[in-house]
């Protein structure tokens, strides 16, 4: 009976190491630099850059009537797959004169997360106004 118990206890420290490990799997900077496209429509993009361990994120969604919202933020790893930010600027961009389109900005100090889902997808929750949530996001 013991040595059963024995048994089952490695198998259960195996099964929990291997989800342990999976979990804190992260990705590389160079994995996540670069442009990702809204997946279904295209009409959103995140562009990604990291420099010492801190992500340059700029997220635009374009809008029928020709104006643009964009989210600019510093992301941090929080853990094994997704970065959080806590200083997001959000602005509406209008056409107005083409040399100088006009800006108003909604809020800043906004907060959220980016997840990755894979090194191909990942998806955004802006904790403001809900604006990305679960859009998703592929790497182009």
């Amino acid at each position: 009976m013991k040595r059963i118990a024995v048994i089952c206890m490695t198998i259960l420290l195996a099964v929990l190491a291997a989800c342990a490990r999976q979990r804190s799997f992260s990705y590389a900077p160079e994995e996540m630099a670069g442009t990702w496209t809204q997946k279904y429509d295209g009409s959103g993009t995140v562009e990604i850059s990291e420099s010492g361990g801190r992500y340059a994120v700029l997220i635009r969604m374009d809008k029928e009537n020709g104006e643009a919202e964009t989210w600019s933020m510093t992301a941090v790893p929080a853990d094994g797959n997704t970065l959080r930010y806590k200083n997001c600027i959000h602005a509406v961009w209008s056409a107005g004169d083409v040399s100088a389109p006009a800006m108003d900005i909604l809020y800043e100090n906004g907060t959220g997360t980016i997840t990755v889902l894979s090194t191909f997808e990942l998806m955004w929750q802006d904790d403001v106004d809900n604006a990305g949530e679960n859009i998703v996001f592929t790497h182009t």
